[in-house]
């Protein structure tokens, strides 16, 4: 159940969001598509704001899955839940949802980063020719003698 947290917060998000609009719509309350952009926008930042405050424990309960402990036995348990044993039928069911968690919650901090890199990168060499001093940009002579003291 923990690895379904992720999934459960992002569609109690979405529930709200659409609860806010129906209910909107059904009072035939009529909102400007600017008040409709302002509260999807809302929404869209307290995701990722909750997204950002609970990371670590996004990212530990999607890996959960693989942490497993040999017994007595000889068997691999989940460390987490012990009733479910590693490398079985169950255990390989959980596995896609765990994978699929973690590149949407574990891996977009590693993408978020490098997509930042990456327009911080565009943007300084979309500017880099408008700091680079031409010849015919650098002040003459005759106006530095001018403004010196």
């Amino acid at each position: 159940m923990k690895l379904m947290t992720p999934f459960l917060v992002t569609a109690t998000f979405i529930g709200i969001y659409a609860f806010i609009v129906l209910r909107n719509k059904m009072a035939g309350r009529q909102q400007s598509a600017r008040h409709g952009k302002a509260i999807a926008n809302a929404f869209i930042n307290a995701y990722f704001m909750f997204l950002s405050l609970f990371h670590a424990f996004l990212c530990k309960n999607t890996l959960e899955i693989f942490r497993c402990r040999t017994m007595e036995d000889g068997k691999a348990y989940l460390d987490v839940e012990p009733s479910i044993e590693c490398y079985t039928e169950e255990w390989y069911k959980q596995l896609p949802l765990a994978i699929l968690a973690f590149l949407v919650y574990g891996a977009r901090l590693a993408a978020g980063c490098l997509l930042l890199s990456c327009v911080l990168v565009v943007l300084r060499l979309s500017l880099r020719p408008l700091l680079v001093l031409t010849p015919s940009s650098q002040p003459s002579a005759s106006r530095r003698s001018s403004t010196s003291c």
